[in-house]
């Protein structure tokens, strides 16, 4: 009973043949001469002949060598093109992700930054909830979650990824007739405050 042989094995005989030569081989390939030498004299033992009949000036197939060499070629091929696709289907991204953020900085910044998200990465699907309210994340099913400021539960692993600015401004007439500021929390006694998506 003869002993099976490696696909590595024949494959390294198809990069002889397609080189030209074991030299040519290995310079294409990476592998020593001696290597794909023994590599290719152990397959030959293995098919039971020869597969080529070479010497230092010459090189051709033999009819056994022709033989497996139109045949196992397209086979060869076809298992290539398998491990790619399932190399593929491993490695991309897929799925579902559950995002919540809020709805100011999602309109000014991060929707952009969804859409070529979506882009790059087709075979996931983004659900979205925007809110300004803390929701809840085990609850809520959520992924992840962009919040502003510091991070209510020290057991998130939060990273910092915008910063800005606020700036408060008023009238000078408004100044005039209103009771002066110095504390943050006399904020709360004046009217007149808006907040605007900050689009820089």
């Amino acid at each position: 009973m003869k002993s099976r042989f490696s696909l590595d094995d024949l494959w390294l005989f198809q990069q002889v043949v397609q080189h030209g030569g074991i030299a040519a081989a290995a310079t294409a390939t990476g592998i020593p001469q001696a290597t794909l030498s023994r590599r290719l004299k152990g397959l030959e033992q293995t098919l039971g002949g020869r597969l080529l009949e070479r010497s230092a000036h010459y090189f051709s197939l033999t009819e056994l060598g022709e033989h497996y060499y139109q045949r196992c070629t397209p086979l060869l091929a076809e298992l290539r093109e398998i491990r790619n696709q399932l190399d593929d289907q491993h490695t991309r991204l897929c799925g579902r992700l559950r995002i919540t953020a809020p709805v100011s900085m999602t309109q000014s910044w991060l929707g952009q930054c969804f859409f070529a998200f979506m882009q790059q990465y087709p075979g996931i699907q983004l659900d979205l909830v925007l809110s300004n309210q803390y929701e809840n994340l085990i609850e809520q099913h959520i992924d992840a979650a962009f919040r502003v400021g510091e991070p209510r539960d020290s057991s998130w692993i939060a990273r910092p990824v915008w910063s800005t600015r606020m700036t408060l401004c008023a009238s000078a007439q408004y100044l005039a007739n209103a009771e002066p500021v110095s504390h943050p929390q006399q904020l709360h006694q004046h009217p007149l405050l808006a907040a605007y998506p900050i689009n820089e």
